[in-house]
C-alpha cells in the first residue's frame, strides 16, 4: 500500500485537434477482419481532453493482478520518454480520464463519450509482444455506452458504468492544467495535473491486454497527440477498487500526460469462446 510521492513529477499535454488523422498501414488494421475463432470490435476515441497518469507501485503488489509472464516496468523506465527523475519503485500503475467529442458505439455509431481505466505498463512475454510503442495490462474500464458495455461484459471484460467530469481544463502553449474526476463502478478518483514541458512524440501505437475467464482480450489502437506536455499529477484515490488495493487511498503524486488526443484505427480482439 503506497502513499509515496515522486519528487520530480511529470504531466503530458495532449492538445485536441485530431480529426481522424490518416497514418500509414497499422498493426491495428491487420487485425480488423474477424476470423473463425476470434471476435473483433472496432473502437475509437476522438478529440478528447484527457489526463493519463503513471503512479508509483511495487512489483509485489502488482503481481497478483497480472497474467503469467507479464512483468511491470519499473516506474523510471515507464516514464523514461518524459525524461524526469522519479523515485526507485520497481513497478507502476495508472489511471486515466477522457472526455471525448466522440467515441464508437456498439454498432459503429459515433457519440459523445467518456472513458477511463486502470492499467500498468508492462514487458510482455514473447507470445504477446507486438510491434507497438507501449504494452499494457488494462483492468477495469469505463464504458458508459450500455449496449457496448453489456456486450463486453458478456465476453468477460470488466467493463463498468460511470462517467468523467471536468472541473477545469485549460491549455496555453506548452502549459496545461486540468482537473477531472473519474466515477467508475462505485469508486471515485480526482486527477489534478499540470503540464509544463512539451512532449516530442505526436503519434504511436499501443497494445493492451485484459484478463477474462476465456483468456486475454487485446485492445490495439494508434494514438495521436497534438501539443503534448509533461508535468505533475496528484490523484486523490477513492476506496473500493483495484487502484486503491495497490497504492492505498488518498493523494498520490505521479507523472502524467495532459491535453487533447485521439485513439484511432482501434480494434478489440476477443479470445475464442469456451467450448
Amino acid at each position: 500500500m503506497l502513499h509515496h510521492r515522486i519528487h520530480c513529477c511529470v504531466a503530458a499535454v495532449l492538445l485536441a485537434a485530431c480529426q481522424g488523422p490518416t497514418r500509414g498501414p497499422s498493426a491495428v488494421q491487420a487485425l480488423a477482419g474477424p476470423t473463425p475463432t476470434l471476435e473483433t470490435l472496432a473502437w475509437e476515441l476522438l478529440n478528447c481532453e484527457a489526463i493519463l497518469t503513471l503512479l508509483p507501485a511495487t512489483a509485489a503488489d502488482l503481481q497478483p493482478h497480472l497474467p503469467e509472464g507479464f512483468r511491470p516496468l519499473p516506474l523510471a523506465d515507464a516514464v523514461a520518454e518524459m525524461d524526469v527523475p522519479v523515485d526507485a519503485f520497481d513497478g507502476n500503475i495508472g489511471v486515466e480520464t477522457f472526455v471525448c467529442a466522440s467515441g464508437t458505439g456498439l454498432a459503429g455509431e459515433l457519440m459523445p463519450m467518456s472513458y477511463g481505466s486502470y492499467y500498468v505498463m508492462v514487458e510482455p512475454p514473447e507470445a504477446y509482444r507486438r510491434d507497438v510503442d507501449f504494452h499494457f495490462i488494462k483492468w477495469d474500464v469505463l464504458v458508459p455506452d450500455a449496449p457496448r458495455r453489456e456486450w463486453l461484459q458478456a465476453h468477460g471484460v470488466p467493463a463498468l458504468d460511470g462517467d468523467v467530469t471536468t472541473t477545469l481544463f485549460q491549455q496555453q502553449g506548452d502549459f496545461k492544467v486540468g482537473d477531472q474526476t473519474l466515477s467508475m463502478g462505485g469508486s471515485t478518483h480526482r486527477l489534478s495535473a499540470n503540464g509544463v514541458a512539451a512532449y516530442a512524440k505526436t503519434e504511436g501505437s499501443i497494445s493492451e491486454f485484459t484478463m477474462t475467464p476465456n483468456g486475454l482480450v487485446e485492445w490495439r489502437a494508434d494514438w495521436v497527440f497534438t501539443g503534448v506536455s509533461n508535468g505533475a499529477v496528484v490523484v486523490d484515490v477513492g476506496a473500493g477498487n483495484l487502484l486503491a488495493d495497490v497504492v492505498g487511498t488518498g493523494p498520490v503524486v505521479g507523472a502524467s500526460f495532459i491535453g487533447s488526443l485521439s485513439f484511432v484505427n482501434g480494434v478489440i480482439v476477443l479470445p475464442p469462446a469456451a467450448e
